[in-house]
């Protein structure tokens, strides 16, 4: 069934930039009753804090956010759904229930998933960090082979995060923990320095080994060798970039239809080779939200465009409640960066919480 009334601003995701600009708007009533939000998941998890939930120093309700109810608190409608069509040329998107959606002004946030190599044989169950399902089963797979022999594949900051995570959930055991990487080593594009603190964080578990080959046989291998895009875009014939990203301007903007926006993972800016980070999708929100109110106005201002800070602060958890945080050049690791990572990331997930929770 198709809708005949079309949605003014229809928010597909529920990401760090959708969330981001809700928040934005929660005092324009008039931009809010424009708006539906569309997400295949009720809650909302912060991939951030999901190698200190493996380690068991976070409950679930401490890294996620209830949407439905952050929708609610907003007085927006909530839809919950997967898109698995999208028509730009007849603005139209398809739930995977049959529901058919018309819009106005469509924005995604759908993030990316993980990527896995497919090439390797490796005899053993495989794992991502998403979604939410797939580290709640590892949780359970470590946790109940404390004993065990595992491999997680990677060079990247989720692979030295999940790796330390899970040494310090098995650290008064026998396990073996292997980081499997190319020939580059971690972090292959991080200055010496932060390769050095990495290495000397990782070493202090005397289970967790960095190798080039991975083990045939082990208890889970758990793939983190980077984010792949989403299918929905290339499926849809929309511009994408080769990977299958989402191509934008600077504007947030489809570089080919003028009523398609897009922000976070699932995103490729033409001009900028944008990390994928938590940091550049909150940032973007503002700038999303400028724009979608751009269209409403019959007297618009000019575009906004995204630009993204040359250094900004980053901090990784590496087990046991240490972290390393570095901004630009400088690096420091060891209890305080963890300190300060769970202050700014409760401090994140508290301020959508609250939006609800203070209105129970």
């Amino acid at each position: 069934m198709i809708t005949e009334k079309k949605i003014p601003v229809l928010l597909i995701g529920a990401g760090h930039s959708h969330m981001q600009l809700l928040f934005h708007a929660r005092h324009d009533r008039k931009f809010l009753d424009s708006v539906t939000l569309i997400s295949d998941q009720q809650l909302s998890f912060y991939s951030g804090m999901m190698a200190s939930w493996l380690e068991s120093i976070y409950k679930k309700e401490d890294v996620s956010v209830d949407i439905s109810a952050l929708s609610k608190s907003y007085q927006i409608p909530f839809i919950l759904g997967e898109v698995v069509k999208f028509s730009p040329s007849e603005s139209i998107v398809t739930l995977s229930d049959g529901q058919t959606l018309r819009y106005e002004q469509v924005s995604f946030d759908i993030g990316s998933i993980s990527a896995i190599e497919l090439s390797m044989d490796l005899a053993c169950k495989a794992y991502t960090l998403k979604p939410f399902e797939q580290i709640t089963a590892l949780q359970k797979v470590v946790t109940s082979n404390p004993k065990g022999s595992y491999s997680v594949i990677g060079s990247g900051v989720a692979s030295i995060e999940i790796a330390g995570a899970m040494a310090a959930l098995t650290s008064h055991s026998d396990a073996k923990i292997d980081i499997v990487t190319k020939s580059e080593g971690l972090l292959p594009k991080g200055s010496k320095n932060l390769r050095r603190h990495v290495i000397k964080m990782l070493s202090s578990y005397r289970h967790l080994g960095i190798k080039k080959s991975a083990q045939t046989t082990c208890n889970a291998v758990v793939w983190e060798i980077g984010p792949k895009a989403p299918e929905l875009f290339r499926s849809s014939n929309i511009l994408t970039n080769e990977k299958g990203y989402l191509n934008v301007e600077p504007t947030l903007q489809s570089s080919e239809y003028k009523n398609v926006w897009g922000a976070g993972d699932c995103i490729n800016m033409k001009t900028q080779n944008l990390a994928k980070t938590g940091v550049n999708a909150v940032r973007e929100a503002l700038i999303l939200y400028h724009n979608l109110k751009h269209t409403q106005s019959t007297n618009p201002t000019p575009l906004k465009q995204y630009k993204p800070r040359k250094n900004y602060l980053a901090i990784y958890s590496t087990g046991n409640k240490n972290a390393i945080l570095h901004y630009g050049a400088f690096v420091w690791s060891g209890k305080l960066p963890w300190i300060i990572k769970d202050k700014i990331d409760r401090k994140y997930i508290k301020k959508h919480q609250n939006r609800y929770l203070n209105n129970k």
